[in-house]
């Protein structure tokens, strides 16, 4: 028996050794191995037909686990803190007014439109598909990085035209208020214009940094975040010394900043493809045509998750909505909501991006209850760590403010309207440390009906919490800022006590037909 156990040992290390592909390479190719050998296609060198999930561990250390979480931590503080100075700049430099509103509106779309469509959709849609076609060979993965990159291409242009001709129709939406206020509405339909000039940009970018991060290379894929921050940190830094080197006067200060968004984007798109070079994974593009049908093919495969992602968002931008009529009041809750996010951006986001493949192992291999325990423990630890910053921030949070803002142009009654609607908002610190972790769940269980009924759920709760508020609380932006709250909180709400009674009877063949889909 002993002997048994070794000879299988040694076999499972051999194997590593002809291919090393990643785990969750293995993982997704064991799933499928019928359909891989009803193709004629063979793995690990000849050995995949012998080789059995129950040879690979069903169990993740927690010590690895939080290590994990460190390392990526690290990785991704520089990112988030170049963010954060981001948002820094724009209170100091231009604090509140029509530009502020116009240009927090652009920034809104910009996050929306680049999180739903790239850094969520593209690495949850693709990493796992290259992982699988690498699997097979370097060729296929070629082949696959090939037609994903020529389909995006046309995708991108597509989607573009489409968000540009309907510039307009974004700013009415997210912000009815700036209609009949010349110095707020020509503003925000020149900056929402460069964002959606640009998202062609973000979203050829976002495919390069999904083959990156298929290839674990994390410090590859942040650094073109950081490029993109420090872009937009340099155009706001410029408008304040705009009178001294602009030698005709012929931009201005919503000029400089449109310039900076929309560079921010092709900036970001030139670093992606200079790495994927580097490393070997840019494909040279083979457009004939248009490409519509692989376009239309791709987005068949993110629009779930883009969708999913937008829907999360959903209970702030009814918030912007809503006090879009008050001067300042939609600058003022972007950098509220963008300073009570600081500890969940830094922290939540490693929990999220190392708690996703440990979990989609372990259900991959049936291990469900002991996904659901990992879980747990990560909830436990987020929503203690989101307990003990939350508390921090209300006890510091205006001092704070007031020693780094008060002598910006934000002014100290910039910073007190700011500290309102952050107070109001800083619920959402507990909130989004144990959200994250829920949602990587429901992804890793495919269950995009119980992300979708969360998402506009969450929405919908946060249009009624508004109107059910509106005349209990002071004002309206701390009447939007309770709705939010408790919008986001349903959303937490829901996924969970899906976790709870989810016993691994879901069926998940339709979303693995969903994500295997035609060939691009």
């Amino acid at each position: 028996m002993q002997a048994a156990g070794r000879t299988e040992a040694a076999l499972y290390h051999a194997r590593k050794k002809i291919n090393p592909v990643p785990v969750i390479a293995r993982e997704w190719f064991l799933r499928d191995s019928a359909r891989e050998n009803v193709r004629g296609r063979r793995g690990f060198g000849g050995l995949g037909d012998e080789l059995r999930v129950e040879t690979m561990p069903k169990t993740v250390s927690f010590r690895h686990f939080l290590r994990d979480i460190f390392k990526v931590s690290v990785i991704t503080f520089f990112t988030r803190a170049l963010g954060f100075a981001r948002e820094f700049f724009v209170a100091a430099f231009i604090g509140v007014g029509p530009v502020a509103d116009a240009f927090a509106l652009a920034l809104r779309a910009q996050i929306l439109f680049r999180q739903s469509l790239v850094e969520r959709a593209l690495p949850i849609a693709f990493v796992p598909r290259h992982s699988e076609a690498e699997a097979i060979s370097e060729e296929e993965a070629e082949a696959f990085r090939q037609k994903s990159v020529d389909a995006m291409a046309a995708l991108a242009m597509l989607t573009s035209v489409f968000l540009l001709v309907g510039t307009p129709l974004i700013v009415h939406l997210l912000a009815p208020g700036f209609i009949g206020e010349p110095a707020r509405v020509y503003r925000a339909y020149f900056l929402v214009a460069a964002v959606t000039a640009a998202i062609q940009f973000y979203m050829l970018g976002g495919m390069l940094l999904a083959f990156l991060q298929a290839k674990k290379k994390f410090i590859d894929s942040n650094l073109t975040l950081m490029v993109m921050n420090v872009v937009i940190v340099l155009a706001v830094l410029l408008t304040a010394v705009e009178d001294s080197w602009v030698p005709l006067g012929f931009i201005d200060t919503t000029g400089i900043l449109a310039l900076g968004l929309f560079g921010a984007g092709l900036i970001q798109l030139t670093v992606a493809i200079l790495l994927t070079r580097r490393a070997g994974l840019f494909p040279k593009p083979q457009i004939k045509g248009l490409g519509l049908i692989p376009a239309f093919r791709l987005l068949g495969t993110i629009a779930p998750v883009s969708l999913v992602s937008f829907s999360l968002t959903g209970p702030i931008l009814l918030a912007t909505r809503f006090v879009s009529d008050v001067e300042g009041a939609v600058a003022i809750l972007f950098y509220a909501e963008r300073f009570v996010l600081i500890a969940p951006y830094f922290v939540g986001f490693a929990i999220a991006n190392v708690l996703l493949p440990n979990l989609s192992g372990l259900i991959a291999q049936g291990a469900i209850p002991e996904a659901r325990r990992l879980l747990i423990r990560t909830l436990f630890m987020a929503g203690g760590l989101g307990l003990v910053l939350w508390a921090g921030l209300v006890v510091a949070g205006h001092p704070a403010l007031s020693l780094v803002f008060s002598r910006t142009q934000l002014g100290q009654d910039g910073v007190d309207a700011v500290w309102h609607a952050l107070l109001w908002l800083s619920p959402l610190v507990p909130i989004r440390f144990c959200l994250q972790p829920v949602m990587q769940f429901v992804f890793a269980r495919k269950a995009m009906r119980v992300a979708f009924a969360a998402g506009f759920g969450g929405t919908l709760v946060t249009a009624i919490a508004f109107f059910a508020l509106r005349s209990l609380l002071p004002d309206i932006i701390a009447t939007a800022c309770a709705a939010v709250v408790i919008g986001q909180f349903f959303q937490l709400l829901l996924p969970f006590l899906w976790m709870v009674a989810d016993r691994g009877e879901t069926d998940n063949g339709g979303a693995d037909h969903a994500m295997e889909g035609e060939s691009l």
